[in-house]
């Protein structure tokens, strides 16, 4: 692409007095993507989603589209809790028999730090698979 050289009295030219503003060459108004031809759908976008269509295009409405998140719908939370239910519960467990590693505790402490922690981790579990269940029957 050759560059035009400046010649300061041609119209058209930017920067010279009493005379617009808009730069040689360029045409005003900027560039416009040209569209499909009338009577012809547009094309699809990038990677098959819906582009910009002509008018009458199935492409260019604004239907809406149905969401694909699970945590809309009740059937679809359910998975998630009863998964998440488990790591809790088993979490628990886990962390209980970590409490058996604590230096300085005597046994029965150790004991109740175990029992408090399965407790607690099947418990919260516990809840989260209930959870699951009643989403399921929905």
């Amino acid at each position: 692409m050759s560059q035009q050289p400046y010649h300061p009295g041609q119209p058209g030219q930017p920067g010279q007095p009493g005379q617009p503003g808009q730069p040689g060459g360029y045409p005003q108004g900027g560039y416009q993507q040209p569209g499909p031809p009338p009577g012809q759908p547009g094309q699809p976008g990038y990677g098959g989603y819906p582009g910009a269509g002509g008018p009458g295009s199935p492409y260019g409405s604004a239907a809406p589209r149905p969401s694909s998140n699970p945590l809309n719908t009740a059937s679809g939370l359910a998975p998630i809790l009863q998964i998440l239910g488990l790591v809790v519960a088993a979490l628990g467990v886990i962390g209980g028999f970590f409490a058996f590693g604590i230096d300085g505790y005597p046994g029965s402490l150790k004991f109740v730090t175990f029992a408090a922690a399965a407790v607690a981790g099947l418990g919260f579990g516990g809840v989260l698979v209930a959870l699951s269940v009643l989403l399921k029957k929905e």
